[in-house]
């Protein structure tokens, strides 16, 4: 299924909005935006096998709802390529009344969430993610937090230290096989010596120690 709804809004007011598929998905979406604080701010919460993710700007929210096949990391990309093509009603969002720009943007939304899907797929896409997953903590149940109307941002804060801890962590690994990959080369050579040390005893004891008994070596 992929991206099943999107929307973009000012506060509870509902901009503009589309949805993959029939169901109740943009009733759930405003729901959960009338609980998200004005502040700016990026989060991500999990309900069952659904994600809600979403970004604050300057009183603007733009919200995606998607199914597990969707990462968090192009999930976030998909909102700020939202955010950068509504920027062309900047001005205008700040006291439109509801869905002023539904019919126009609507299209938009519809485009963007085909490319991203296609994109979600792209294995070169994940690699170069990889460090830039998105910094957040995911609740189990969206569904509690709506019925007794906590707010969202309440619950979970993002980690923001969660790219460096990856990367110590990729370096430690590293540096971890190195030293044993050196520690074992110089266990092979310590062993080599030791051989050549007991061959030559031994070919000494044989031969003679200037092996004159042995004219073949």
């Amino acid at each position: 299924m992929g991206f099943i709804c999107v929307l973009v809004s000012r506060g509870p007011v509902v901009l503009a909005e589309y949805a993959t598929t029939s169901g109740n998905f943009t009733d759930i979406t405003r729901k959960i935006i009338d609980k998200i604080s004005p502040n700016d701010s990026r989060m991500s919460y999990q309900h069952e096998k659904y994600f809600f993710h979403y970004l604050v700007e300057r009183g603007l929210t733009i919200l995606c709802m998607t199914d597990e096949s969707i990462s968090s990391r192009v999930s976030f990309l998909f909102l700020d390529e939202i955010k950068r093509k509504f920027s062309v009603y900047e001005g205008r969002w700040q006291s439109a009344p509801s869905f002023s720009f539904n019919q126009e943007f609507a299209p938009v939304l519809k485009e963007q969430i085909k490319l991203f899907e296609a994109r979600a797929g792209s294995s070169l896409d994940a690699v170069r993610g990889e460090l830039d997953e998105v910094k957040t903590i995911m609740v189990d149940n969206i569904g509690k937090i709506i019925n007794r109307g906590d707010k969202l941002e309440s619950l979970v804060e993002k980690t923001e230290t969660f790219n460096a801890q990856s990367l110590n962590f990729r370096r430690s690994t590293s540096q971890l096989h190195n030293k044993l990959w050196w520690q074992n080369c110089k266990t092979n050579i310590f062993i080599l010596i030791v051989f050549l040390a007991v061959f030559f005893a031994f070919a000494a004891t044989v031969c003679g120690s200037s092996f004159q008994r042995c004219p073949g070596m």
